[in-house]
């Protein structure tokens, strides 16, 4: 995927982070970035709705309100749920993608933030009523141009703040 999106310019470009429109890739399809985006609500609905125990750790989210708007987009009920943002990151790290983590969350100054990786990717979630209007500009969805993200420094200090979990819990 990395590949396919670094196969055209960027749309925007921050310092070291490079915005790729995947609704203007003519590589991927519509139905592709939908698939992307379905599985990632997925996976976070999914820990949403049930906690599982791994090594000592707790390992849920707490949607709270946003629960069920999610999973009325997901039974293709309703639209994409308001006050939710989705961004998805592609890893710059050719050889370092294979990390992953479970889904974890975390409140943020009037909204809250959740997390999960696979290799290659990086899933963000953002639910609440103080989310800034501006991260919907460029973010996965509800964005029509579903956009997504290469950012080496962002790598970097994910790749910190798992090391300093892995070492916290051996």
């Amino acid at each position: 995927m990395r590949s396919t999106i670094q196969s055209i310019a960027p749309d925007r470009q921050n310092g070291d982070i490079k915005v790729y429109s995947l609704t203007g890739n003519p590589a991927i399809t519509p139905a592709e970035s939908e698939m992307l985006i379905y599985f990632a609500m997925s996976v976070f609905w999914r820990a949403g709705v049930h906690t599982w125990r791994y090594e000592g750790r707790r390992i849920g989210i707490d949607l709270g309100p946003y629960l069920e708007p999610i999973r009325l987009y997901l039974t293709g009920e309703a639209a994409f749920p308001p006050r939710v943002i989705l961004v998805i990151r592609i890893s710059s790290l050719v050889k370092l993608a294979e990390f992953m983590n479970a889904p974890e969350g975390r409140n943020e100054n009037g909204f809250h933030f959740h997390s999960f990786t696979i290799p290659g990717l990086t899933f963000l979630l953002f639910v609440g009523g103080w989310l800034n209007e501006q991260w919907f500009e460029l973010a996965t969805a509800p964005t029509p141009a579903h956009y997504v993200s290469i950012s080496p420094n962002a790598d970097i200090t994910a790749l910190m703040n798992m090391a300093a979990v892995r070492k916290k819990s051996a």
